[in-house]
């Protein structure tokens, strides 16, 4: 015999059960690693957002921190001439 060719055969109830619970465990498995991935992306976008915001307000505080200091070397300076006068 080199062939043999079966017909009519059908799986059993468990069986069949068994297969649908794997392909529905597959699905579930494979919608939680693309809900991880989707909010892995939103975190990643979140960090960026802020480290942005952060740099721009530390910019600014520098930037802010540069003109009270000239503003003081200015006042300094008129306020040494200024006092120099009065006592001239």
């Amino acid at each position: 015999m080199t062939d043999v060719n079966i017909a009519n055969f059908a799986f059993s109830a468990e069986f069949d059960k068994a297969i649908e619970a794997k392909v529905t465990a597959e699905q579930r498995a494979f919608e939680a690693q693309n809900k991880v991935a989707e909010s892995e992306a939103i975190a990643s976008q979140v960090k960026a957002q802020a480290e942005g915001e952060a740099s721009r307000i530390l910019q600014e505080a520098q930037a802010e921190a540069e003109g009270i200091r000239e503003i003081t070397n200015a006042l300094n300076t008129e306020y040494v001439q200024y006092e120099m006068v009065k006592r001239w």
